[in-house]
């Protein structure tokens, strides 16, 4: 019997080393990488784990923004201020001419040190309301964050690391629109060093992660403006488990609630009319985006569910890597009603010296219209479109062209969405909302109709809509998630307890050993 129970404890006490061993390697894992890039050569310099970064000097800054949505808002974030982090790597700021942030989901942004980091940024402190005072603040890399929208008070408490790290940095106006730059999932910094620096590549790699690649972010000898003629980069090979397989669809009016009205699964989305169209964009890079899209129009969304088209105001996307509130929130008129196009030539006509569209882009733009993708290929620097290799791992996504050669509107393609609200212009007629109460009632099968209800004009008919709604119509960037909306599971977070229970089990199995040792030499 002692034997068995010796045997079973040497398994135990093997199978959680294994586990402990896992979790040293896990944290032996680079969090973030840094590059230095000087006279076209590119050298790994760092290669910091979570654990090295948490033990840096932390700051907590407050900044302000107007975000994604076009509303005021607020970040808190905590993390390492850039000249810092800078220090520790024994570069001067004043010798970094640009910074290049890639994300693990394909996300690549530009920064010139000059306009970010040499000149004064600020938090303005009363952006929800009229003020304008300010507070210079340092741009840092954010380890936790957690925005605020107006109606809100900044919490610190609330501070998480879901996106990863972050660049969070100040204004220099109080609409300038910052935080859609601050990006996510930031696994490596490229800096481009002046000719005249005086920086001396250490002697080893700062840091106990391992290296990212083995490949620097620019090949030796390869410039910045010939990125064009590299190879493809998609930009969804990293799945996270963020796709959807259903779509819902909620209305409601404006402040709620939403109640769902329709949710659709892939066979029903897939029996739909496809559309397969190529859409272009400009990302903040600069850089120009080619989308190859497959999925269904967003006007026909609209009526499978049962929703006029007329009577809706504006749409709220809720994506799967947003877990708290709406990711964006666009109105109708910007993605229904306004002619948007796709522009074939843009790519091969693009400035990358200048960040700007060349003579010749706009050239034989075609019309597209607003459609949500079940499969695609978001590719930057693509010269043709691709429908031969469409992936599904951003479904679902919103895609929509363009309507000049300058807007950068890449942000606004939200993915991974999994449910839309729709808000519907004014409010429940009186009639439904007297007698079968908006809030309790069954949906009905037709939300929405030619007529329109608002409260200063009464009903209004399709004819003179256009000309009389915005007298009665509120602001539509403030609202409240829908109760009856299905809400994603929270990822577990990984047991704390596990290094201690792991620590325990290894005294346990050498006790047992010395004991069967012991055991062995007595009956010996």
């Amino acid at each position: 019997m002692t034997k068995k129970i010796l045997i079973i404890m040497i398994v135990i006490s093997i199978s959680t080393i294994f586990q402990i061993f896992g979790c040293y390697a896990e944290e032996s894992k680079t969090a973030i990488a840094v590059d230095v890039q000087l006279n076209g050569t590119a050298t790994n310099i760092a290669n910091f784990t979570s654990a090295e970064l948490g033990a840096m000097p932390q700051i907590q800054q407050r900044y302000s923004s107007i975000n994604a949505s076009d509303a005021p808002s607020v970040t808190t974030a905590k993390g390492i201020a850039l000249d810092q982090f800078f220090h520790i790597l024994g570069i001067d700021s004043g010798d970094v001419s640009v910074m290049i942030l890639s994300s693990s989901d394909g996300g690549l942004l530009k920064y010139s040190c000059e306009e970010y980091f040499e000149k004064p940024r600020y938090y303005f402190p009363e952006i929800f309301g009229e003020e304008t005072a300010k507070i210079e603040v340092a741009p840092m890399l954010a380890l936790e964050r957690n925005e605020e929208r107006q109606g809100e008070k900044p919490d610190s408490p609330k501070l998480n690391s879901d996106e990863g790290i972050s660049f969070c940095f100040g204004q220099n106006a109080v609409e300038d629109k910052v935080s859609v730059q601050y990006g996510k999932y930031i696994d490596k910094i490229t800096l481009i060093l002046k000719d005249t620096t005086s920086f001396h590549l250490p002697e080893r790699t700062f840091g106990s992660g391992t290296p990212l690649s083995d490949e620097p972010t620019f090949p030796a000898g390869v410039e910045e403006r010939d990125f064009a003629a590299q190879a493809p980069v998609a930009e969804e090979d990293i799945d996270r488990g963020l796709t959807a397989d259903t779509l819902t669809i909620t209305v409601g009016y404006y402040g709620g609630p939403y109640q769902i009205k329709k949710t659709f699964t892939l066979e029903e989305l897939y029996a739909m009319k496809l559309t397969e169209q190529a859409y272009t964009y400009i990302d903040n890079m600069p850089a120009v985006v080619l989308e190859s899209a497959r999925g269904v129009k967003l006007a026909d969304l609209l009526n499978a569910a049962g929703i006029d088209i007329n009577s809706v105001e504006s749409f709220h996307f809720y994506c799967s890597d947003v877990k708290n509130s709406w990711y964006q929130s666009i109105n109708k008129e910007y993605l229904l009603d306004t002619i948007r196009y796709y522009y074939p030539k843009l790519q091969e006509n693009w400035d990358y010296d200048n960040g700007l569209a060349g003579p010749g882009a706009g050239e034989g733009a075609e019309e597209v219209e607003t459609i949500i993708t079940l499969e695609d290929s978001w590719l930057r620097f693509a010269a043709e479109p691709d429908f031969q290799h469409l992936v599904k791992k951003s479904r679902f996504r919103l895609v929509f062209g363009q309507t000049d050669l300058t807007t950068r509107n890449a942000y606004r393609s939200a993915r991974w969405i999994h449910t839309i609200e729709v808000m519907l212009g004014g409010k429940p007629p009186e009639s439904e909302a007297i007698e079968t109460n908006w809030e309790a009632a069954p949906v009905p099968e037709l939300v929405g109709s030619e007529y329109r209800h608002d409260d200063a004009l009464g009903e209004t008919t399709g004819e003179n809509i256009a000309a009389e709604s915005s007298a009665g119509v509120q602001n539509w960037r403030v609202y409240e998630m829908s109760e009856e909306a299905e809400e994603l599971q929270e990822i577990k977070a990984e047991n704390p307890l596990l290094k201690g229970i792991g620590v325990m089990a290894i005294l346990i199995f050498v006790f047992g050993i010395i004991v069967g040792v012991i055991r062995f030499y007595r009956e010996v």
